[in-house]
């Protein structure tokens, strides 16, 4: 199973942010696109293990984080 994580950048507060997601909870901002994947990749997989009944195992759940305008 793959979930989809759509991040954005605010220009104004200079930060990126996670804009929607298919991960139950997962909501976090980070000042650089790369700092907000590894901050996704840390707590995506846990989140989607408690949160959702398909992703049992962290290790079934595969995150795709894609940008949106």
């Amino acid at each position: 199973m793959t979930l989809t994580v759509t991040v954005r950048h605010h220009p104004d507060e200079r930060v990126w942010y996670v804009h929607e997601s298919e991960v139950p909870g997962l909501h976090a901002e980070a000042p650089t696109l790369d700092a907000l994947v590894a901050v996704i990749g840390d707590l995506a997989p846990e989140l989607a293990a408690a949160n959702l009944p398909s992703a049992d195992s962290e290790s079934n759940a595969g995150i795709a984080v894609r940008q949106s305008l």
